[in-house]
């Protein structure tokens, strides 16, 4: 049964530098740079899709954008469940993952008539250790299902839907990786009810409480010390909602690990997550941006050829 309770989640190089002057010019002018472009993206991936931050950005219910912006009725039947997909992130990396994989999940949401929220601004109300769970609880009471994704979880497969998991005898949809040994929580499905509503606000004042504020250590612990609420909780196979990347760099910051138990993408998985690339001890950014940008292409793509074929349909 939903709940309409309004809950608030508690939430140079170079021997000769010129002196410290020019050095502090130089800098400057490369951040000064680096905003401008990374204003150019945001607003080139934002566009006319009324991607603002922290609003909703509601599909037209029964269409579909197709070839050349134009609007048509589709043949793919909108979700008879009201979804929310909602994600948020700061920071310099965080953020190019983020407007990165954002168009992945604008562009699906908009294809099964699912919102989006990008919840960045949860980051300005002070401590952001709960920011999952208080992501979740802010949309949770207008929608059947909600699901939270990290901006390193990218939709590769449109075609999908998310609610294929779903299990109304469940509240919350889950994965796991090491071979079903740890939770994973970049990638989560929640429910519309009284106990979901509970174990999120649970998991948020762990969260708070705990001195490492680390969001998988918070909710098992969780589940740990509440039984009635553990069985609420569906664990799923990592192909289905989070799998790690099928490739690996060159450099070698991120390789794939056979004998880890982990599930590595393959064709026809709904989304991958994107786990961290370590080169020299220190995550490489960039490593990870190109996984991201490798998997933003087989989105396009596999969208292309799906708008390709209702188009044709529709003709």
């Amino acid at each position: 049964e939903k709940t309409k309770l309004r809950t608030e989640g508690r939430m140079g190089r170079g021997e000769k530098s010129g002196g410290p002057k020019v050095k502090t010019v130089f800098v400057a002018t490369v951040l000064f740079m680096l905003v401008v472009v990374c204003g150019l993206v945001y607003m080139r991936i934002a566009g006319d899709a009324a991607h603002h931050t922290g609003h909703r950005h509601a599909a037209p219910r029964g269409k579909y954008v197709g070839g050349g912006g134009k609007e048509l009725n589709k043949r793919i039947e909108d979700d008879p469940e009201s979804v929310a997909i909602a994600t948020a992130y700061n920071g310099v990396s965080h953020m190019m993952m983020g407007l990165i994989s954002d168009i992945t999940k604008r562009q699906y949401a908009q294809l099964h008539g699912y919102d989006f929220y990008v919840d960045n601004h949860l980051f300005k109300r002070g401590g952001t250790f709960d920011l999952r769970p208080a992501a979740v609880l802010q949309h949770l009471r207008d929608h059947d299902w909600v699901w939270w994704t990290e901006p390193e979880t990218f939709v590769v497969n449109p075609i999908k839907k998310i609610t294929d998991i779903a299990d109304s005898g469940y509240d919350i949809i889950m994965t796991r990786d090491w071979g079903g040994r740890q939770a994973v929580t970049a990638s989560m499905l929640f429910r519309n009810t009284v106990s979901c509503v509970e174990i999120l606000n649970l998991w948020s004042e762990s969260l708070i409480n705990d001195e490492h504020h680390d969001d998988l250590r918070s909710f098992t612990l969780v589940l740990e010390s509440r039984p009635d609420l553990r069985d609420r909780v569906k664990y799923v196979d990592q192909h289905e909602m989070a799998a790690y990347p099928s490739i690996e760099l060159a450099d070698k910051s991120y390789t794939m690990d056979t004998n880890s138990g982990h599930a590595y993408w393959k064709e026809g998985d709904l989304a991958v997550h994107i786990v961290n690339c370590i080169k020299n001890g220190r995550v490489d950014e960039m490593g990870c941006a190109g996984i991201g940008a490798n998997y933003l292409h087989k989105f396009e793509a596999n969208y292309e050829r799906l708008v390709k074929t209702l188009d044709r349909l529709i003709k």
